[in-house]
């Protein structure tokens, strides 16, 4: 399935999938949470090894012990004929689940360290320097090969005006994840991705690269000896924070008439020239304007009182973009949502100020 999911639970909102479990409250701590998320085992290492024989000269080998060997000696020819038929393979491990000595989850060269499950509450909670944190979501994907544990922050961000009631939260999270596999660092991210999945484990990564929102720890040494340069990182994301709150609140402030609404939805989906014109180009062109004028007497535009702002156009526009689009499939859609920049984002944005006189 395309979620990739193994195990994991939510707190009071469900997951998309509906696989994992929900539960009420948080988590008094990261041992219950690793409990609930079904991380009670751990990632585990042993020696790589190779075969020296084929399957042909290993059964040949058996054959005439079992022919020519003594009864009662025949148990530790048999051993000695097993272990003479493998050989190390020098600068590789194997990397297994501690559940099942059979899951192999990579394998990786022998620098590799492993950073197990019961070091993720100690990371988290040395990275955002606070005990008691919120364990929104935790789980396995990729079977065991990637793991998350996602805390909600104690400072949401509020956009909006007037009564908290009236307000709209976006509420920011730091999401630690970690390759099994040897194919990616630990990572400690902050984003605005709630992870349930494979695909939002990828989307809150993809997020974060974008906006230099992440700290990795590599598989190479001791993750206490960077946890200073992470607390910078999440101290230059809160930064970062304030500056789009300040930036969401000057677009509270710029005000918007319904004629210069009009004015921006003509712009923004623009008529192409007359000799590119057809009647089915024109019919998609006005059904697309209409889809805006639609999002903006929606709830997300109404209903959080800001219609009448650049802010609520741009809520607006974004929803025109993400949703009233055609998309050729879901993951289609998801990639626009999360995964892909959209450079037409930020030409709304300055089309706003423009036609504000801003």
């Amino acid at each position: 399935m395309s979620h990739y999911f193994d195990t994991g639970y939510s707190v009071r909102q469900p997951a998309w999938h509906g696989l994992a479990d929900v539960h009420e409250g948080y988590p008094e701590n990261w041992d219950q949470a690793r409990q609930w998320a079904g991380l009670t085992w751990e990632p585990e290492s042993e020696p790589m090894w190779a075969r020296r024989l084929t399957d042909q000269e290993q059964l040949a080998g058996i054959q005439a012990i079992l022919e020519n060997t003594p009864e009662g000696e025949r148990a530790a020819a048999l051993a000695d004929q097993f272990a003479g038929s493998l050989m190390p393979v020098k600068g590789y491990q194997r990397i297994y689940r501690s559940d099942d000595i059979t899951q192999t989850l990579g394998c990786p060269t022998g620098k590799y360290q492993i950073v197990n499950h019961t070091a993720y509450g100690e990371i988290l909670m040395a990275v955002l320097e606070q005990d008691n944190l919120k364990y929104e979501t935790a789980g396995s994907v990729e079977n065991g090969k990637c793991t998350w544990a996602l805390v909600l922050l104690d400072e949401p961000i509020m956009i909006g005006k007037g009564r908290v009631k009236d307000k709209s939260a976006t509420l920011p999270y730091v999401a630690l994840t970690a390759r099994h596999d040897g194919m990616g660092a630990v990572r400690a991210q902050a984003t605005t991705v709630r992870i349930v999945c494979a695909n939002t484990v990828k989307a809150a990564e993809t997020e974060s690269d974008a906006n230099g929102t992440v700290f990795s720890f590599p598989h190479t040494g001791n993750w206490e000896d960077r946890v200073e340069q992470a607390r910078a990182a999440i101290a230059g994301v809160k930064n970062d924070i304030r500056a789009y709150t300040e930036w969401a609140q000057a677009m509270l402030g710029i005000k918007i008439s319904k004629e210069q609404e009009e004015r921006f939805i003509v712009e923004f989906i623009p008529m192409p020239p007359d000799s590119l014109i057809s009647d089915r180009v024109a019919k998609n062109v006005e059904e697309a304007r209409h889809a805006v004028r639609v999002f903006l007497a929606s709830e997300t535009v109404e209903g959080a009182g800001v219609r009448g702002t650049g802010y609520g156009l741009y809520q607006a526009a974004v929803e025109h973009l993400d949703w009233g689009r055609k998309a050729q499939s879901a993951q289609s859609r998801f990639n626009r949502q999360l995964l892909q920049h959209d450079p037409i984002k930020a030409q709304a944005s300055q089309l706003i100020h423009e036609i504000a006189g801003a």
